[in-house]
C-alpha cells in the first residue's frame, strides 16, 4: 500500500473543505468541561534532575508530578529557598558536563 504524501493528503483535505464535508465522519459525543479547567505544563528534566525528583518524591511518599506541584507551589507562596535550588540544579549540571567530558575523553 503506498503512502499518500503530504500534498495529496493537503489536496484531499482541500477538497473535503470546498465541499464541505470535512466533518461528515465525525461522531457527536457528550461531554462536560470543567468551570475551572486546569492547566498542564510540560518541562524537560535531565537525567540527573528527574532522578534527583524521583528520589525526593519516593522519600516522602510522593508521585513525582505531586512533588513537583507541591514545591512549585511552595516557591510561589515564597516558601522555598530558590537560590539553593539554583545553586543544586548548576552543580548537577556541571556533573554532567564533567560526565560528558571524561567520556569524550576515554575515547581518544
Amino acid at each position: 500500500m503506498m503512502q499518500e504524501s503530504t500534498d495529496d493528503i493537503a489536496r484531499r483535505y482541500d477538497k473535503m473543505i470546498e465541499e464541505k464535508t470535512e466533518g461528515e465522519s465525525l461522531v457527536s459525543i457528550k461531554a462536560r468541561v470543567k468551570k475551572n479547567a486546569d492547566v498542564v505544563y510540560s518541562t524537560r528534566y535531565s537525567k540527573d534532575e528527574i532522578a534527583l525528583i524521583r528520589k525526593a518524591a519516593q522519600k516522602r511518599g510522593l508521585p513525582p508530578s505531586a512533588f513537583i506541584r507541591t514545591a512549585a507551589l511552595a516557591a510561589a507562596a515564597g516558601e522555598l529557598d530558590l537560590a539553593a535550588a539554583r545553586k543544586v540544579a548548576v552543580v548537577q549540571e556541571v556533573q554532567a558536563k564533567a560526565r560528558d567530558l571524561a567520556e569524550a575523553a576515554s575515547k581518544l
